[in-house]
């Protein structure tokens, strides 16, 4: 049997195959185990390039099938989310019990830590992106919903994916240093608005999704008020997301995270100070309760706030 051969010039690997066997070797299984399946008189070819974790591969070849099956995944496995582009020729992929049909233009996202399939009936031309899930600015719960939809690029966002992923692929050379990394940087802000696009056009069940989102993430933020280091990156942590996703969430209420955080301890000091069982407090220890260190500030928020000092506020409620 004829080997694969393999070359690689300024950062781009190509490899050719001849057979199914050699393509198992060079494209089978480069990030995680798959079993490929294909015909006699199989041919296939690759060209790929690495920058930053990210892999861009240009594929073309014979009909053939590539299985992700429960067997060959492992909890070590590395994470990623693949996202293919049809150029020629049509497709399948399969993953969560969801199947589309890709043609010419089409994408589709997939995510190798769970089971899925490809199929393709014919000679094939794509484009595949593999990335690790944590440089996706995207909750894993709202990929779920995604994977294995036919994406189109046809229209919308879409339409701007489909030849910016042709230009990557043309030219992988090009992608070096600080520039590589800033393409591939817009490239996946560029997938992250590709994909709240799709899940934008199920406005129920992503109103939905959104509400009970927000709803735990505000009562995280109340739970925590009286901590004064509680901002957007501290919150975004504890729910093992991006500060750029959690920002999202928030402006879909016309909100900020900080705005938010402040104004509910604005609300808090203001209740306490209208309290007659906390008369005692002074207002220092109010402010400080809630997460306003600094007396002066803490005055001047209140008063941009209400249009009354603390002191204006409590002495108008409680007396002298």
């Amino acid at each position: 049997m004829a080997r694969a051969s393999t070359t690689e010039y300024t950062g781009v690997e190509t490899a050719t195959a001849r057979s199914i066997g050699e393509w198992r070797e060079v494209a089978g299984s480069r990030f995680v185990p798959l079993h490929v399946i294909g015909g006699p008189g199989f041919t296939g070819s690759i060209r790929w390039r690495i920058v930053e974790g990210t892999c861009l591969s240009e594929i073309a070849a014979s009909a053939h099938r590539v299985l992700r099956t429960p067997a060959l995944i492992s909890p070590d496995d590395p994470k990623h989310y693949k996202i293919t582009l049809q150029v020629e020729g049509t497709g399948l992929v399969a993953q969560d019990g969801r199947q589309s049909v890709l043609r010419p233009g089409d994408l589709a996202i997939y995510d190798t830590s769970r089971p899925y399939t490809l199929e393709f009936s014919g000679d094939v031309h794509c484009l595949v992106m593999a990335f690790p899930q944590d440089a996706f600015d995207v909750p894993e719960s709202l990929i779920r919903r995604i994977t294995a939809v036919r994406l189109s690029g046809d229209s919308g966002v879409g339409a701007l994916i489909s030849p910016f992923m042709r230009h990557l692929s043309e030219n992988l050379d090009t992608l070096d240093g600080v520039a590589g990394m800033r393409i591939l940087h817009s490239s996946l802000d560029l997938l992250t608005a590709l994909v709240y696009a799709q899940l934008s056009e199920d406005q129920d069940h992503w109103g939905q999704t959104r509400q009970v989102e927000m709803r735990r993430l505000k009562l995280y933020i109340d739970a925590h008020l009286h901590e004064p280091d509680l901002n957007a990156v501290e919150v975004a942590k504890a729910h093992y997301m991006s500060v750029r996703q959690l920002q999202y969430l928030f402006r879909g209420e016309d909100l900020t995270v900080s705005g938010y955080i402040r104004s509910r301890r604005l609300e808090h000091c203001r209740m306490a100070l209208s309290d007659p069982a906390q008369a005692s407090l002074s207002i220092l220890e109010i402010a400080q309760r809630w997460g306003f260190p600094d007396a002066s500030h803490f005055s001047k928020v209140f008063r941009a706030t209400y249009g009354i000092t603390p002191r204006e506020l409590r002495i108008a409620r409680l007396g002298d």
